[in-house]
């Protein structure tokens, strides 16, 4: 695989990990 492909991955995953943390607060009703 491309070496661009290991940060975009983790990058995918940095987001993820984001995207889930944000929406676990919003349901938990918090702002």
């Amino acid at each position: 695989m491309f070496p661009i492909a290991s940060p975009i991955r983790r990058a995918l995953l940095v987001l993820a990990l984001s995207v889930r943390s944000r929406d676990r607060r919003r349901h938990h009703g918090t702002q």
